[in-house]
């Protein structure tokens, strides 16, 4: 995995001219993309681990507590709240921002993108917004 991080810093750094710019936006983004992965595989042992949390399968299977959770939020949370955990959370998660990476952890990427996908048009029919 370190390898792929020096690969991607090393990339940065030729597109961007200043060197002290370009290694604030790698650290912060490398920090970013290993927390994502660390969650994406982290989420992926728990998922064998645990069925009961898995997606529903469909709508009728779908709590409000489900759709929250997906989105990092407890019960009562605002539709602004919601708004926001959904920009914040897909933008974690989009496979757009592991492209580089794994097939493994795109293929988690994908499924974590289609889960806030469908806990968010959840809340959005339950809500009315």
């Amino acid at each position: 995995m370190g390898q792929i991080f020096n690969r991607l810093k090393n990339i940065t750094k030729s597109y961007l001219s200043d060197t002290e710019d370009a290694e604030k936006v790698i650290n912060s983004d490398e920090e970013d993309l290993k927390r994502i992965i660390e969650e994406l595989n982290s989420e992926k042992k728990q998922q064998s681990e645990q069925k009961a949390e898995s997606r529903p399968q469909t709508d009728t299977e779908m709590t409000e507590g489900w759709a929250l959770g997906m989105l990092g939020l407890e019960s009562g949370a605002t539709i602004d709240q919601i708004k926001t955990a959904y920009k914040q959370r897909i933008k974690e998660y989009h496979p757009d921002r592991v492209e580089t990476l794994g097939d493994e952890i795109k293929e988690l990427a994908k499924k974590k993108t289609r889960d806030i996908n469908s806990a968010y048009n959840f809340l959005k029919k339950t809500k009315g917004f």
